[in-house]
């Protein structure tokens, strides 16, 4: 709390009525902790729409799970515990005017007749609100309530019929796709990310690279050109390349270090006629702005300004295909030929290799 803040009354009041409100939900869930039971605020809430937005000041005959009486009766409580701790005189100062004020809404409260509600009268929009700002909130609500009415008629003819029938079709499809390519593709996966381990370990960390770890990469003939620090391979049908990955919420001009590189790998990629085209999405027409990569991206503890040439504990991955296409060359032209594309990327949290 600032002592200085013209509004410290409204935080103070308010604080100490929201933590109340906390309280009782506590008290009541203490009672009723059933899966079937419904929550507080649910019943709470219910009860303040019966009572057409108004509150009851104290209740005997009508059964009340919140009254103005209960409310703050615990919100005084609660903030008269905490006056003898708290150290500035100012805020101290406030916090006892405010238990002040919390006694006299309850005794006010508790002077009701029973089973009492109050007579609270809304205050226009019109006064609170600008022209446009209500306009802005009529406009928000008719569309509002479209969308429901739209989303309703949907919920009763999603279901066409047949519609469910070929969605059935084209999900035994792809479930037969996994069963009958699955150790390929996961051969697929481990090879991107074997080129990725090559680009790093080997052709810009420069260290020994004949084990037989490498034999894949090393049958595609790399060819590293150290200046540009571009790897190609296969005669150049996979080009491998790094950029720093823009980790900000809202990318504002370029970079010059990140906690996080991108290894791009674009190309094709095949195994046992089981192809891969990994591609990036691009912002432009002439494809020099990447939307998405085609990469690993690999997460280091501290910021780099490229792939470190030393050996560097790796936090994490990422795969990201940002346009992928993947189908079986030997099924072209035949009743199974398939041909899957789209987007896919995950992400490995502590995995270094």
């Amino acid at each position: 709390l600032d002592a200085n803040y013209a509004g410290i009354a409204n935080q103070i009041r308010y604080g100490a009525l929201l933590g109340a409100l906390q309280q009782l939900e506590l008290e009541y869930q203490a009672n009723h902790n059933s899966l079937s039971d419904p929550s507080f605020m649910a019943v709470v809430a219910a009860e303040f729409a019966e009572d057409k937005g108004q509150l009851y000041y104290r209740t005997e005959a009508q059964l009340r799970e919140l009254t103005l009486a209960a409310l703050y009766q615990v919100a005084h409580d609660n903030l008269l515990a905490i006056v003898p701790v708290v150290s500035n005189s100012s805020i101290k100062a406030s916090v006892e005017t405010e238990v002040a004020k919390l006694a006299e809404d309850l005794a006010h409260a508790l002077a009701q007749p029973v089973d009492t509600i109050t007579t609270a009268q809304a205050d226009d929009l019109s006064l609170l609100l600008t022209a446009d700002e209500l306009s802005g909130i009529s406009l928000g609500l008719e569309k509002t309530k479209l969308f429901v009415a739209s989303i309703n008629e949907l919920q009763t003819t999603f279901w066409e019929e047949g519609y469910k029938e070929e969605l059935d079709a084209y999900q035994a499809m792809l479930n037969a796709i996994v069963v009958a390519h699955k150790d390929n593709l996961n051969a697929l996966v481990d090879q991107f990310a074997l080129i990725q381990d090559y680009y790093v370990t080997c052709s810009v960390g420069g260290r020994d690279c004949n084990a037989a770890e490498f034999a894949d990469v090393i049958a595609l003939g790399p060819d590293y050109d150290p200046e540009t620090k571009v790897l190609l391979l296969d005669n150049g049908a996979l080009t491998v390349s790094q950029v720093l990955a823009d980790l900000r919420v809202i990318a504002d001009g370029s970079i010059t270090e990140s906690q996080a590189v991108d290894i791009l790998i674009v190309g094709t990629l095949e195994i046992n006629d089981l192809v891969l085209k990994v591609n990036h999405t691009f912002n432009d027409a002439d494809k020099t702005d990447i939307n998405v990569p085609s990469s690993m991206r690999i997460y280091y503890p501290e910021s780099v300004t490229e792939v470190p040439q030393a050996a560097v504990v790796v936090e994490g991955y990422e795969t990201i295909w940002g346009d992928f296409q993947l189908y079986d060359k030997s099924a072209i032209g035949s009743a199974t030929e398939a041909d899957l594309s789209g987007a896919f990327r995950i992400f490995y949290r502590g995995v270094r290799d």
